[in-house]
């Protein structure tokens, strides 16, 4: 199984992100979402060939993957 590492940078993110939503749209809206992306985060330390690589869809050569999620399009992330 693999381990993914958060980097400061990375938790830095999810916490603007969630203070964005919440202002927005609410506590409630913002827990429910940021939940589905730290699922999704889990599920790719458990199953590590879910992501796709990013550069064969833009076709320029890129180090990031994303995982496909139907409610939020994608969800990109570096490995």
């Amino acid at each position: 199984m693999a381990n993914i590492e958060y980097s400061p940078k990375a938790l830095e993110d999810l916490q603007s992100l969630r203070d964005y939503i919440t202002e927005n749209w609410g506590e409630s809206v913002s827990e429910r979402i940021l939940r589905k992306i730290i699922l999704d985060i889990r599920r790719l330390e458990k199953y590590p060939l879910l992501r796709v690589n990013l550069s064969k869809q833009i076709d320029t050569p890129t180090d990031y993957h994303y995982i496909y999620r139907k409610e939020l399009c994608f969800l990109p992330f570096r490995t």
